[in-house]
């Protein structure tokens, strides 16, 4: 226990550390009341445009969704053949590498660097700053919201249930039955693919995406998924973070409109 705390600690800092190297300073000239309401008003429009994206999805989109189908049901041959692997990685180091992936996608790390990136962006005049929070929020709510939807719906057994990887049991509200897919891994590739996306360094893309795969060990190494949970909620995640960064920085010509003619309504949802 005290070594998850000492890891969520660390992070945190390195996390908010972060924060001062990401972003230029810019000058800020509406009261912190009206910043506040234009982007909750601005992330209704960024989740309502997320949402609706795959009724206006391009050839590519699909192509890259089978892709990510594809690789979830590939990773699926390894499943049973990995989770027998993972006792070998038992031991001090396996715990320690464990312990950081639980911190990294706790509660207390990512509401800590999503309040974090917000107020320090508030307050001190940075509006990119601010937007990461911003953005980190919204792709968490989408991201969660379709992870359980799928784990309700599913319904698939969780490794230590010994049924095997290929047992399904339909919607159902048991944690037992809803290991398809990861909820943890899921927070830690929206994380990582938010911050580094605005970062646009390297070293830190490789570092958080190296956090994020700790959180996939750790959930393999506590028997919680199988191997293809983890590689549908990394690609899962992943997706939402950086189509609610896309669609951030497009907003100025992202807004919904609404079109009359005498013959129909048509509503434009650009991306």
């Amino acid at each position: 226990m005290f070594a998850k705390a000492r890891a969520r600690g660390a992070l945190w800092v390195l996390l908010m550390l972060l924060m001062l190297s990401c972003c230029a300073v810019h000058a800020e000239t509406e009261s912190r009341s009206t910043v506040v309401r234009s982007d909750f008003h601005s992330g209704k429009s960024v989740c309502l445009n997320i949402v609706t994206a795959p009724f206006h999805a391009r050839t590519r989109d699909l192509l890259l969704a089978g892709g990510a189908v594809s690789a979830v049901a590939i990773g699926s041959i390894w499943d049973s053949d990995i989770r027998e692997k993972f006792p070998d990685f038992h031991g001090n180091t396996g715990n320690e590498f464990a312990n950081v992936g639980h911190a990294y996608q706790s509660t207390t790390v990512f509401m800590g660097t999503t309040v974090g990136f917000y107020l320090t962006g508030l307050l001190a005049n940075r509006p990119n700053l601010r937007r990461c929070g911003i953005e980190l929020m919204e792709a968490h709510l989408l991201a969660a919201a379709g992870t359980q939807l799928m784990k309700f719906t599913v319904g698939r057994d969780r490794p230590y249930m010994e049924n095997g990887p290929s047992h399904f049991v339909g919607p159902n509200v048991d944690n037992g039955h809803q290991s398809f897919f990861s909820g943890d891994v899921t927070v830690a590739f929206v994380q990582a693919s938010v911050i580094s996306a605005e970062a646009k360094s390297l070293p830190i893309t490789v570092g958080l995406y190296g956090l994020a795969a700790s959180t996939a060990f750790q959930r393999l190494y506590e028997d919680k998924h199988w191997f293809s949970d983890t590689v549908a909620a990394a690609l899962w995640g992943t997706a939402v973070g950086l189509g609610v960064v896309h669609v951030n920085h497009q907003l100025p010509t992202s807004k919904i409109r609404l079109s009359l003619s005498p013959t129909s309504v048509q509503f434009s949802f650009p991306l």
